[in-house]
């Protein structure tokens, strides 16, 4: 089996690597195109920031106070009074720049990653399954006297590894342009802690969290794909699918789950456990839920698709 399946992977890295274009569109652009983009929206705000602060201090200084001299430092006293007082205030309730950082990252990066190991399944899926079938060479591995089950579990992991390497270039455009796009200017910059407070442990679990992730929409991305007469067909059918990861994506804005058995939705669990890593805020049992549960439904997946391989209705449907 492991001889049956290495040839599958061999196979599809030999055509993923031997095609620049594919590797280039979905590997190496997706993370130039963000840190680009992302660092010239943040260098632009950036400027449109210190313009203000400019202007600020411009009409400060042309500003004539009624006050005198006395009063302004009685009142500047006052004032800083009422800033330490909200600084204790702030330390009491355990509100820090830190805790500012992770709710903004918790909110935002786990739906940029999902979205962009989604798309990066798409671009290596659909031509692995259902574009073999359109071509017809579909035929020549099911004549083989392998396994569907090893054919199945060999598509599943190179794809996979495809998936993740267009998704760690996206998350690796994400993290170098964050700094630029969080910087607002030299005051804000001064207020708000922009290094990322994040530990090897953390990545390590968002590292572990992307793998399972993206075990998963492979999985669903195959499925669809083996069920499809045509690449074409395929993308059509994948829309649902499409529409329910958005929205997937999107529920850390929203809220966290009141139950554990929530954990149990795949691509919802991923992005709540993502967003509780990104938040400071990580609890080992929704974890272990997770990445128990998506693999859990990686191994149905690759079932599934060996009954579909199986199924010459299926295969060879035109």
């Amino acid at each position: 089996m492991k001889n049956n399946v290495g040839t599958i992977i061999r196979k599809e890295f030999a055509r993923f690597f031997g095609d620049r274009s594919l590797v280039f569109t979905s590997v190496i652009m997706p993370g130039l195109l963000i840190y680009v983009i992302y660092t010239l929206m943040g260098s632009f705000m950036g400027d449109k920031v210190q313009e203000q602060i400019a202007k600020d201090e411009q009409q400060k200084t042309e500003f004539i106070s009624p006050l005198t001299a006395d009063e302004e430092r009685l009142l500047d006293s006052l004032q800083e009074v009422r800033n330490t007082a909200y600084y204790e205030y702030e330390a009491s309730i355990g509100s820090s720049d830190e805790d500012e950082l992770g709710d903004i990252l918790g909110n935002l990066i786990p739906m940029l990653i999902i979205m962009l190991l989604f798309s990066g399944s798409m671009a290596v899926a659909p031509t692995a399954i259902a574009g073999e079938k359109e071509r017809g060479t579909i035929a020549t591995l099911l004549v083989t006297p392998m396994k569907r089950s090893e054919l199945a579990l060999g598509k599943i992991i190179s794809l996979s590894c495809f998936a993740l390497l267009s998704g760690l270039s996206s998350f690796l455009g994400i993290i170098l342009s964050l700094p630029k796009m969080l910087k607002m200017g030299a005051e804000e910059a001064d207020q708000l802690n922009l290094a990322l407070p994040y530990q090897t442990s953390d990545f390590a679990l968002i590292f572990l969290l992307i793998i399972s992730t993206v075990l998963i929409i492979i999985s669903a991305i195959s499925i669809f794909s083996a069920w499809a007469k045509d690449v074409k067909s395929a993308g059509t059918m994948i829309t649902p699918l499409m529409l329910f990861i958005m929205m997937a994506a999107l529920t850390p804005m929203i809220g966290s789950p009141s139950s554990p058995l929530l954990y149990l939705i795949p691509v919802y669990n991923s992005a709540q456990c993502m967003a509780s890593v990104f938040s400071f805020k990580v609890e080992m049992l929704p974890l272990v839920i997770t990445i128990a549960a998506n693999i859990i439904y990686t191994v149905g997946a690759v079932v599934a698709l060996t009954k579909m391989f199986n199924s010459e209705k299926i295969m060879f449907s035109k």
